[in-house]
């Protein structure tokens, strides 16, 4: 799926979180993943974690952006919402809502 990377951020430790663009795999995965299309990989490519989803899984709400700040990943979800991401397992807390 390397061809529907949008970005990919290398963490200090040497593994990466990835974010895929959801306008490319739209409709080729089921809407469960559409909506976590932010991983945490480790340098051999071993997925470590999915990206928890805000609300119902069977929407189809993907994460458009991520970004460090400050050391903290930080991703933008398609309805508004702008979560801080655990790095040790995926889990989201709002910061802000941008509706």
């Amino acid at each position: 799926m390397k061809e529907y990377i949008q970005k990919t951020i290398k963490l200090e430790n040497g593994d990466r979180v990835i974010l895929y663009d959801s306008d490319k795999i739209k409709g080729k995965i089921p809407v469960f993943e559409f909506n976590r299309n932010v991983i945490k990989v480790d340098k051999n490519d071993v997925i470590l974690w999915r990206i928890k989803v805000p609300g119902k899984d069977d929407w189809e709400a993907p994460f458009l952006k991520i970004k460090l700040r400050q050391g903290k990943l930080i991703a933008y979800h398609w309805a508004g919402g702008e979560f801080e991401v655990n790095l040790e397992d995926g889990s989201i807390k709002l910061i802000q809502e941008h509706r």
